[in-house]
């Protein structure tokens, strides 16, 4: 199992890496894992299920050629093997973003910026193949990437984003964040988005909030950090 009392910290780019500390001070750093000198691989995600640690790789780097999202396992922190490395069977899958323990499974976000994002589910209590949540970007298919993930009162929350506010494979760009919550059963629904519960629309009624970077729990409140894209085109523009 993981030892508990080590910080891990991941880096992005080509030739990524996990390091760990004790203290976390300068220099009590080891590096225990990378993706290779010559591998475009960013480590999105980390996340503790079940007592082992678990990485997602995400070909999300600029101009970087689409290969499937992967998926890492340790069960010391030091010593790491595959688990998945075919987007979950779906090539279009170019990264698993964001990696949760929720309700005994582990859950993954992937990037699919050609259908929409996907949600899957693996290494719960029942043995077998992983388990697909969501598909094709839950409520917008133009939702490329299911990149946020906390749980708040028992429900799983996921929010979206649209990396650089334009996806360059399908032509669009400008679409506000969308947030969806799963229940323990796999049923979701939006949150934030079209038709959603709150009445906020994509964006939070913005529609250059583009991502939707942070969420977390205080005093009894869901609470999400937004990217509005408007603040770069302001900087282009004038």
């Amino acid at each position: 199992k993981v030892r508990s009392n080590f910080l891990y910290a991941a880096t992005h780019g080509v030739g990524a890496s996990i390091w760990r500390s004790k203290t976390g001070e300068a220099g009590d750093w080891e590096q225990v894992h990378s993706t290779g000198p010559d591998n475009p691989a960013s480590i999105r995600a980390m996340a503790v299920h079940d007592g082992r640690l678990y990485l997602g790789y995400a070909y999300d780097i600029a101009d970087a050629d689409i290969q499937p999202g992967e998926i890492w396992m340790s069960n010391d922190g030091i010593n790491f093997e595959p688990l998945m490395q075919d987007g979950f069977g779906n090539a279009n899958n170019r990264g698993v973003e964001t990696l949760i323990s929720f309700n005994d499974w582990l859950y993954a976000g992937a990037r699919n910026d050609a259908e929409g994002y996907e949600i899957w589910k693996m290494e719960g209590p029942k043995d077998g193949a992983a388990i697909k949540v969501v598909d094709n970007g839950g409520p917008d298919p133009r939702n490329e990437t299911a990149g946020t993930a906390t749980v708040f009162k028992n429900k799983l929350y996921i929010g979206s984003m649209i990396y650089y506010g334009f996806n360059t494979r399908e032509g669009y760009g400008l679409k506000g964040c969308d947030i969806i919550r799963i229940e323990q059963d796999d049923q979701w629904e939006t949150v934030v988005g079209k038709d959603s519960l709150s009445g906020y629309d994509s964006g939070f009624n913005f529609f250059t909030n583009v991502y939707c970077w942070q969420m977390a729990e205080h005093d009894g409140w869901l609470y999400a950090g937004i990217y509005d894209f408007g603040t770069t085109l302001a900087g282009i523009i004038y």
